[in-house]
């Protein structure tokens, strides 16, 4: 062809394909002929000279007798070659024919950073390391410079070329191991044997795995201390809260003693007043013994966040007896328990302003008093339920007794600094003919058996 090599045709497929990239010197075919598994061909950079059982190729340029490269016919007869040339025709013989000489190549120094080292051309190198290759080449028969031909196996897959005596490897590759192809190329497409330079990038310690461990190691320790901290200073924070909430409410709970201890001193006074008055000197002296005992419990009582039901039973039966005395005997009570109940605790002191009520607004003077006082049992919570037979409530609900009052506020102050959840009401017992016959009262609690729940909560 013209301009694009030698083509074998056989059954109208293409079985073979000769151009400059496997060994002729020039795509320009303008001439061929066959003797002897011999492919002569003219082209515009003389003849070339195929063996087509080894398909090696061999050359006749100027350099070797030619009187031009540029080749327009040729002829084998016998053991001659006849070239038409533009300068004229030139003779050949085939034995006198020597193989052709190949550019020689070789590459010597490999310059690292300044440093060239002349003994060996494989290296080692740290990807932003600067790595020259000195290329050294010469082509006897061409006076035109040699072009080089090179590729770096692993990532390439077209090859360069350059006219320089020098390759540049470029900077960034990855950590690995490569291998740099080369060779060089004469003006008449004589190839030279191919150098294969192996060469490693080593990574810096921050490029290897270990490395990336330790730092993604210490980054993740980082931030775990640092969420720590965070979460310290969180919780310190809550903490002091907590103990700011708590110091407030034992304050708000000395408040609620001061209220409660005279509130119940004030309505025994008036009792003890009451009989001394009526020179009941016997009964008075009585109660006064009994309700010396009765007032030390109390304000010892009143001290604690809670008591456990069973010192709660002995508490108000000491007190009902102390009403009873003060009655005259015109009171009958009960105090009813299931026994697994006896060891948890409720509020301490929170029932006696309901019972003390009783007497002051439920029980009516002359009429034989009824006080009841149950705790019963569920799954999840237990009851306390008091009941008596006075008037109950008349006119609209409202908690406008100080009893009550003071009941609401202890019950509100429990639950600011526990998880006991109180509940709290009240209602009128009503008789057949929907008249009030007395007043019932329940407390529903949680269950607790550790009466330092609340500073559990606070510590943690």
């Amino acid at each position: 062809t013209i301009d694009q090599g030698i083509f074998q045709i056989k059954h109208h497929t293409c079985v073979r394909h000769f151009d400059i990239n496997n060994g002729l010197s020039s795509n320009s075919c303008n001439k061929i002929c066959i003797q002897q598994n011999k492919l002569c061909i003219a082209t515009k950079r003389g003849i070339n000279i195929i063996d087509l059982n080894t398909n090696r190729v061999s050359y006749l340029f100027e350099s070797d007798g030619l009187a031009s490269n540029t080749v327009n016919d040729v002829f084998i007869y016998h053991d001659s070659i006849l070239a038409a040339t533009d300068r004229g025709i030139s003779l050949f013989h085939l034995s006198l024919l020597t193989p052709p000489v190949l550019p020689d190549y070789f590459i010597a120094p490999v310059v690292k950073n300044g440093v060239a080292n002349w003994k060996t051309i494989s290296f080692t190198s740290h990807n932003d390391e600067r790595v020259v290759l000195h290329l050294n080449s010469i082509s006897f028969k061409t006076e035109s410079k040699i072009k080089h031909v090179y590729r770096i196996r692993e990532l390439d897959s077209n090859w360069s070329y350059t006219l320089d005596h020098d390759i540049e490897l470029r900077k960034g590759l990855d950590p690995g191991r490569y291998t740099l192809e080369t060779y060089a190329l004469n003006s008449y497409n004589v190839q030279s044997k191919t150098i294969l330079i192996p060469f490693e990038i080593i990574p810096y310690f921050y490029q290897r795995p270990i490395a990336k461990f330790l730092l993604l190691l210490a980054i993740s320790t980082v931030l775990y201390f640092f969420y720590r901290y965070r979460m310290k200073i969180i919780e310190l924070r809550e903490q002091q809260k907590k103990e700011h909430l708590y110091k407030l409410t034992e304050l708000e709970l000395m408040s609620w003693r001061s209220k409660m201890n005279p509130h119940f001193i004030f309505n025994s006074l008036n009792a003890m007043q009451s009989l001394f008055e009526d020179h009941d000197f016997e009964v008075g002296n009585k109660y006064l013994a009994n309700f010396s005992e009765i007032l030390r419990t109390t304000i010892e009582s009143s001290g604690n966040f809670f008591t456990s039901i069973k010192s709660e039973i002995e508490y108000q039966t000491n007190y009902l007896e102390l009403e009873k005395v003060k009655h005259e005997g015109a009171l009958n009570y009960s105090i009813q328990a299931d026994p697994d109940l006896m060891h948890y605790l409720i509020p301490s002191m929170v029932l006696q302003p309901v019972i003390e009520n009783c007497f002051k607004h439920g029980i009516r003077d002359g009429q034989q008093g009824e006080i009841n006082i149950l705790f019963t049992k569920q799954p999840e919570t237990f009851t306390c339920t008091i009941t008596d037979n006075g008037p109950g409530i008349t006119g609209p609900k409202k908690n406008s007794s100080q009893g009550l009052s003071l009941v609401f506020e202890k019950i509100n102050l429990i639950e600011k600094i526990s998880s006991q959840r109180i509940r709290f009401s009240y209602e009128n017992i009503l008789d057949q003919n929907g008249h009030a016959c007395g007043l019932k009262s329940i407390f529903v609690f949680t269950y607790i058996t550790d009466d330092k729940h609340y500073v559990e909560r606070i510590d943690h």
